[in-house]
């Protein structure tokens, strides 16, 4: 487990956030979700991962907030490395690649120079990590997409 450093900060009277810095494996993110949901339990209200930040929402305003983030980071760093067991769960998607569903398709093979099969090989290869959940209701921003495939963003999605 990397014992990295982890800032953290007030963001209101009732909010902390910790930032990861750049990382390639969010699971880290949310080993730290689920180690503050244990710790911490009776103040949280609240555990968001992003993709390189957590933040944390309590139930009540905080009152020292300096001796609380310096209370976390210590026993995250002193944790031991076997403390947390993540679940992790795969989800099945089905998805539908004839022309009359997969209005992208068309632009992605344009913009990419790859065949519809070299796409459709392309996009269903990989397992997808959700990182974050968006600003739409239960929208996933998704990690693992294969670069080959990327292309730029439209003006009217």
């Amino acid at each position: 487990m990397s014992r990295r450093k982890l800032d953290g900060m007030m963001t209101s009277e009732r909010t902390l956030r910790f930032d990861f810095g750049s990382i390639e494996d969010n699971s880290i993110l949310q080993e730290f979700c689920d180690f503050i949901e244990q710790g911490w339990k009776v103040l949280v209200e609240e555990v968001v991962p992003s993709y390189e930040t957590v933040t944390i929402y309590f139930n009540r305003n905080l009152n020292n907030a300096n001796a609380l983030i310096d209370e976390i980071q210590m026993k995250w760093n002193i944790r031991p490395d076997t403390q947390l067991n993540m679940t992790k769960r795969q989800i099945r998607i089905p998805v539908c690649y004839e022309e009359a569903f997969g209005e992208d398709l068309s632009k992605v093979m344009e913009n990419t120079g790859l065949t519809n099969e070299e796409v459709i090989s392309l996009h269903t290869g990989p397992s997808y990590t959700v990182f974050a959940i968006g600003f739409l209701q239960g929208f996933p921003y998704l990690g693992g997409f294969p670069p080959e495939l990327s292309v730029p963003r439209v003006t009217n999605p």
